[in-house]
């Protein structure tokens, strides 16, 4: 269950510390969008996440420059070793998952079947072990109380590079403000690639610390957010409100 914007309040991010997460970038060049097709996506699919508007373009440009692991986003995660834990946090159950490289996974929920199943469905080739590993849960806890954490949060960031341009833009929007999903496009030098934008945003699995409930409609309307609108609301009124 949601609990109380207040309570977030009085475990606000300060000084927007999302600048100082360091981001795991794997580069893996000389990928093109059919790898992607091969993979079981969409044609649109696989062109919004390269950062493409049009169907036309991947056609165009045979050879695309993706960072990612090597097949294992593709392949739903083959080859990685994933611990996860669920815990209670601000907004309801969270579920923290992580690589050997880093924060893979954050998703909000409101039930623990829910999350494992979006986690086992996103990561299913991967291989999945429950943790009770309280120093990376009271790690993340630090940061999200706008302590400084012990350790660097690492965030492994699986996705096209396009993705990546994006989460790392999200990442820099300080706290208390918002973006429309057009001045990001326009950020990362893509002024026409809204839609892709859009959908980096919905793809983003990384809640809170790559904040995409920041970016809204371009009349300043909510739209989607992956961990519901209600929550998106919560937040950006506990933001704005400090």
């Amino acid at each position: 269950m949601l609990l109380p914007i207040v309570y977030y309040r009085s475990m606000k991010i300060v000084n927007n510390p999302t600048n100082d997460i360091r981001f795991q970038i794997v580069l893996q060049r000389d990928k093109n969008a059919r790898y992607s097709l091969r993979e079981g996506s969409s044609v649109p699919d696989a062109a919004l996440d390269s950062g493409f508007e049009s169907l036309r373009r991947p056609y165009e440009r045979s050879r695309l420059h993706l960072a990612m692991s090597p097949g294992q986003y593709a392949r739903g995660g083959k080859g990685l070793a994933l611990q996860y834990q669920i815990f209670e946090s601000f907004l309801g159950l969270t579920l923290l998952c992580n690589s050997e490289a880093g924060i893979a996974a954050l998703y909000l929920g409101d039930s623990r079947d829910a999350l494992e199943h979006e986690l086992q469905s996103e990561f299913h080739a991967a291989r999945l072990e429950y943790s009770e590993d309280s120093v990376q849960r009271i790690n993340v806890m630090d940061y999200l109380q706008g302590k400084r954490p012990e350790r660097m949060i690492t965030v492994h960031l699986l996705g096209t590079s396009f993705q990546q341009e994006v989460w790392a833009a999200l990442a820099s929007i300080p706290y208390g403000q918002s973006r429309t999903y057009s001045a990001v496009a326009r950020s990362i030098g893509q002024p026409r690639s809204v839609r892709a934008v859009a959908r980096a945003c919905a793809t983003n699995r990384v809640a809170l610390l790559i904040p995409c409930h920041r970016v809204v409609g371009s009349d300043g309307t909510l739209r989607g957010y992956r961990w519901g609108k209600e929550r998106k609301a919560a937040l950006l009124a506990a933001e704005s409100m400090e």
